[in-house]
């Protein structure tokens, strides 16, 4: 998955910071309008027809009548009586439109947070502010710039207004510090501001597609700060179907989602979707922001391995399904390989697929410890093209006992010690014995042990044994899974004094049939017959010879 995230901005005009109260324009009604399209707002109705891509023909009715007509440049704004009518962009031949209206707008956003500590100051802009006495729930300030100096009383959640920031107190805490929350009304700088706060973001169900499977797509917007409005355009490339490329929205803060679904992409490409934000605020500026994900268009054939991710099952399913999405029937090859850390083995399939018709196959591998496991890519070959999976992940959850035995010779006695640990992820209940060879006498401690064996946790069993002995059998132990699955551990065993690690677990191997052609099978047997036929006839000439001879 490719995502990537490029922003511009385009200041259409500058305005000098404002009061914390302005009047402004307000979008109150946008859209993108095509070919006997309208936008309407109240007893107001828009319509706008192309010219090209910079200018649009647009009439403006009230109440039905005609208020005015005429073309348009982009950012080109006019009013009629108390609207204002502004071209923001032309997009494939659709206008998009905003009707704004007057409104006394009160602007404040975040800025800081602090916290304030008894016998510190924290200073902003020209002012400074100290905490001077607590009351019962309530602190007294003490609030100082170039003017002078004067004390106030706040509760928890108070506001104050000063020259172009606000403070609300948050949080009086008795042990001696306050939090507050600052906030201006001066215009943000865009790059370190507001970049940080508005956001998009492209999902989509997946990251591969059949070549004739819709694409569900949602474009979220997230911001911080309440935006006048936002258009977005989508588009893709290669050129797809989308069955709605824009979308505008009014006065926008928090997080909004829009849909739309992509159909009849083209087979065995890159998509790149693309969606462009053009973000508007209170004060006529506008940025650009571009939002793109990368997903991929399987061929024709199209081959899918499929396992869980996560698994506490001994036998863990394998499925490769095969979808022709073609409008013809296909003879497909399936190869696959079981890696080596099971039992390694090649996999073949012949396989006819229908149009528009799937297939699928399954098998099982018994992952032999916990961990995680790497399955190889599966391949699907037919006249015309080649097709590999995703490898695909298993993370196997499970108990795992490994067992260590060792012997020490002390003044005429062997001490053996036995350490199981459960190297898994996953607890246990485990039955441990020890194997005592005839003619060996304990003479104390345990040769066995039961109980729980949490993940990660080792127990050890020792015993003494009569006289220095040299040789012992490995210990075993049985243990079971919270699925009921019953497992086997042994040690390694003692030879001649020393550790011999016990060989690793044989592998199951299957008997395969002989790769002979029938003419070879049967000039063998023919070949056969006649050598056994011989032996029995010389036999039979030797046995006459000798009795003959006795004779």
């Amino acid at each position: 998955m490719d995502i990537k995230i490029v922003i511009c901005l385009i200041f259409i005009c500058l305005i000098p910071s404002a009061s914390a109260t302005d009047t402004l324009w307000t979008a109150k009604s946008s859209g993108y309008i095509g070919f006997n399209g309208s936008l309407s707002y109240e007893n107001y109705l828009v319509k706008a027809t192309a010219v090209d891509d910079t200018v649009s023909s647009i009439s403006v009715y009230k109440n039905n009548v005609l208020a005015g007509s005429g073309n348009f440049g982009i950012n080109e704004i006019k009013n009629y009586d108390n609207i204002s009518i502004t071209l923001l962009g032309i997009k494939d031949g659709n206008s998009w439109i905003s009707i704004s209206k007057l409104e006394n707008k009160e602007f404040w956003r975040f800025l800081k947070r602090a916290q304030l500590k008894w016998g510190e100051s924290y200073s902003i802009e020209n002012y400074s502010f100290m905490i001077d006495t607590y009351g019962r729930d309530s602190v007294n300030l003490t609030i100082s710039n170039k003017t002078g100096t004067k004390k106030e009383e706040f509760f928890t959640g108070d506001e104050k207004d000063f020259d172009s920031f606000r403070m609300r107190l948050t949080n009086i805490n008795r042990t001696g510090f306050i939090d507050i929350d600052f906030f201006t009304n001066k215009l943000p700088d865009y790059k370190t501001e507001v970049f940080p706060f508005v956001k998009a973001q492209i999902y989509t169900d997946k990251d591969e597609y059949f070549p004739d499977e819709p694409i569900n797509i949602s474009i979220t917007a997230t911001s911080d700060l309440t935006l006048n409005l936002i258009g977005i355009t989508v588009e893709t490339s290669p050129n797809t179907e989308v069955s709605q490329d824009n979308f505008s929205i009014t006065d926008f803060s928090g997080e909004r989602t829009f849909e739309t679904i992509i159909t009849r992409q083209p087979v065995n490409s890159t998509l790149s979707i693309n969606a462009r934000l053009d973000v508007r605020d209170f004060f006529g500026n506008s940025h650009i922001l571009d939002v793109s994900k990368d997903i991929s268009i399987t061929p024709e054939i199209a081959i899918i391995k499929r396992v869980p991710a996560d698994t506490d099952d001994e036998i863990v399913p394998v499925q490769l399904y095969i979808y022709n999405s073609g409008l013809s029937n296909r003879s497909v090859s399936i190869r696959d390989m079981i890696p080596e850390e099971f039992i390694e083995k090649s996999l073949e399939w012949e396989l006819d697929i229908g149009p528009k018709s799937s297939r699928t196959l399954e098998y099982n591998l018994t992952p032999p410890r916990p961990g995680l496991y790497i399955l190889p890519s599966a391949t699907a070959k037919w006249d015309g093209g080649t097709k590999a999976s995703k490898r695909v992940k298993i993370t196997m959850h499970m108990p795992y006992l490994t067992m260590a035995k060792s012997i020490e010779h002390i003044e005429g006695k062997t001490l053996v010690k036995v350490v199981t640990t459960n190297v898994g992820d996953r607890p246990s209940q485990v039955k441990i014995w020890d194997n005592i060879p005839p003619g060996n006498n304990v003479l104390s401690g345990e040769t066995t042990l039961s109980g729980k064996l949490e993940n990660g946790e080792k127990v050890e069993i020792n015993y003494y044994l009569q006289g220095e002995v040299k040789t012992l059998p490995a210990a075993q132990a049985s243990y079971l899974d919270i699925r009921g699955v019953t497992r086997q551990a042994r040690s390694n065993t003692i030879e001649f004094g020393k550790v011999v690690e016990r060989t690793q677990q044989e592998k199951s191997e299957s008997t395969k049939p002989l790769n002979v052609a029938p003419s070879d099978l049967v000039l063998f047997m023919i070949s056969s017959f006649v050598a056994i036929a011989g032996i029995v006839t010389g036999a039979a000439v030797v046995a006459y010879l000798i009795t003959r001879m006795l004779r």
